[in-house]
């Protein structure tokens, strides 16, 4: 059965592009992306199998600027990717999480159904 979340079409296909592009770039060799929907809410997860961040690290992930010291960056990062997505995430009534769930790392874009 289709479920159809509230949301900008173009922000949320910019969340998961900066999603996915950060698994490719940081994370392991094998993506996933879920999607569970409950009666109010619509979430997305992007995974992938990678070592995951540090508690540090995940602490900090969604703050301006911030880039993890032992995850060597890509030229042009600088550290606002997450920042963004999740402020745009929240701006359509959901959020952006960062879980470890087992061996893999998940973000979580979660929208309001509409």
């Amino acid at each position: 059965v289709p479920v159809i979340a509230s949301g900008d079409p173009q922000r949320v296909r910019q969340i998961l592009r900066n999603l996915i592009t950060n698994a490719h770039r940081y994370g392991g060799p094998e993506i996933a992306i879920e999607v569970d929907a409950q009666p109010e809410i619509v979430t997305v997860r992007v995974l992938d199998n990678g070592a995951g961040l540090s508690e540090e690290a995940a602490d900090h992930i969604f703050d301006r600027y911030y880039r993890d010291e032992n995850v060597q960056t890509h030229p042009g990062s600088v550290g606002l990717g997450l920042t963004i997505a999740r402020e745009l995430a929240r701006r359509m009534g959901g959020d952006l999480i960062y879980r470890r769930l087992d061996d893999r790392t998940s973000f979580e874009l979660s929208l309001p159904v509409a």
